[in-house]
């Protein structure tokens, strides 16, 4: 499960970074970070309690339900929480963490929280890409997805492949020869 998460995380930090070269933002490697870091309140769960979190990922898997509401009811926190504890512990960007604890949230499009809604992007988009942790990502809004140029099936799957390529490419820096 560990080398999922790690894939998961891999691929939406490369997300990222495409998603912030789309909108053309500055910021890229901030953005990079933030999807590489998202879900390391997963890793602290995984590690801390394995038997516990696979029983939860099964049950995710099985019902259909997301995540983060099974984390509350088994702990009492999600993994989230749990990630923004930990980066600012780090003196990690308050931005980063405040991306962290919303990628789950419903985003406003206000502008309030831009990195997060980047994120729950990024997140759907790898999951899509086959590229997810266990749980499908909700679907951001027809509106979010429109502002990244991801309104149209066509758009939406170049988008997935060039992701899948990324990732493709850059894991195998990380593969033996």
């Amino acid at each position: 499960m560990s080398e999922t998460l790690w894939n998961h995380s891999l691929s939406a930090a490369l997300a990222m970074r495409m998603l912030c070269r789309r909108l053309r933002t500055q910021g890229e490697e901030q953005a990079f970070l933030a999807g590489l870091l998202h879900d390391v309140g997963e890793m602290i769960l995984l590690h801390g309690d394995p038997i516990g979190f696979a029983k939860l990922a099964a049950e995710v898997q099985r019902a259909g339900c997301r995540m983060i509401d099974k984390e509350q009811e088994a702990y009492g926190f999600d993994h989230t929480l749990i990630g923004l504890t930990l980066l600012d512990s780090w003196n990690i960007d308050s931005q980063i963490g405040r991306a962290v604890l919303n990628h789950h949230s419903d985003a406003t499009g206000d502008g309030s929280n831009q990195l997060a809604e980047i994120l729950g992007v990024a997140d759907y988009l790898c999951c899509k890409a086959d590229l997810g942790f266990f749980a499908e990502a909700p679907a951001p809004t027809a509106a979010t997805m429109a502002k990244f140029g991801c309104d149209s099936d066509e758009s939406l799957e170049e988008m997935v492949q060039a992701i899948r390529i990324a990732y493709n490419e850059e894991s195998a820096l990380f593969r033996p020869t």
